[in-house]
């Protein structure tokens, strides 16, 4: 959290100056986001595998919040990255 709030924070004040390092931040955000919500399922998987408790209830909260944004940011970036291709 030390990295990703600054980040994101920065990101958007960059875009709203509409400057190069804001698109490049905000990219750069969606895909560890992307990244993390695929990671986290494969890491509960190896978590249940190894017998480290870990309760029903946690599991389910953390496993899809973190996927439904995984989905959120997937779309934005490959939205994103089609209008990139489009604008050249």
């Amino acid at each position: 959290m030390g990295i990703i709030a600054p980040t994101a924070l920065i990101c958007i004040y960059e875009l709203k100056k509409r400057s190069r390092i804001g698109y490049i931040l905000l990219a750069l955000l969606l895909t560890i986001c992307t990244v993390v919500g695929v990671m986290l399922p494969i890491q509960t998987v190896f978590q249940l595998k190894a017998e480290i408790p870990l309760p029903i209830a946690a599991a389910v909260t953390k496993i899809a919040t973190f996927v439904v944004l995984a989905f959120f940011a997937l779309y934005f970036n490959i939205k994103f990255y089609r209008n990139i291709k489009s604008s050249y």
